[in-house]
């Protein structure tokens, strides 16, 4: 698991972007930023578990989630199709 951040780091970053992240069975943690560490690095900052975890400048997380959503979005498009098909 990532380092969890304190409040006092968290000071440490300016929030650049704010979207909203989406897991696949889970109705919590869905914030996440991306934002300017102190050395003023561009770095992911993700909500898990009800706490904040600096990603650093790693987005392979965001990839899958980006996976897992066009997956869903597929699921939901077929689901569309199915019914329009029926009527």
């Amino acid at each position: 698991m990532k380092k969890q951040p304190t409040r006092a780091e968290m000071e440490d970053y300016q929030v650049l972007h704010q979207f909203k992240v989406l897991h696949l069975g889970w109705e919590m943690d869905n914030e996440a930023w991306i934002a300017k560490n102190k050395k003023g690095r561009s770095v992911l900052l993700m909500t898990s578990h009800g706490g904040l975890y600096d990603y650093g400048q790693d987005i392979s997380e965001l990839h899958g989630k980006i996976r897992e959503t066009r997956d869903v979005l597929a699921g939901l498009k077929k689901a569309v199709a199915l019914i329009n098909d029926d009527q």
